[in-house]
């Protein structure tokens, strides 16, 4: 046997699960607009937060490294002036220069 068919979509109301489950407590209102947007809010507020703080950490790192980086390149020698040491300095080399004959 089957069961006759309602004659509108609104016919057995009592027999439609609700829209809202308020998770087995009886009498629970739904949380209201203003306290969902409020928690958007607070939430938004938060992601912008955790990103501008992100932002200005690699923003320091990247100046400490950049600040690090110049100061590895000045090249650090030892720089010895020229001076007059007059005819007590010459240059000796292996070998013999001789003309071919």
């Amino acid at each position: 046997m089957s069961s006759p068919e309602p004659s509108s979509p609104h016919a057995n109301l009592e027999e439609v699960a609700p829209v809202y489950s308020d998770g087995g407590r009886t009498g629970a209102a739904p949380p209201s607009r203003r306290s969902l947007q409020m928690a958007a809010v607070i939430i938004g507020g938060a992601a912008v937060l955790i990103v501008a703080a992100g932002l200005v950490t690699r923003a320091e790192e990247n100046a400490e490294l950049r600040d690090w980086t110049d100061a590895q390149a000045v090249p650090t020698v030892a720089v010895a002036p020229p001076g007059d040491v007059g005819s007590a300095a010459t240059l000796n080399l292996p070998g013999r220069l001789e003309a071919y004959t």
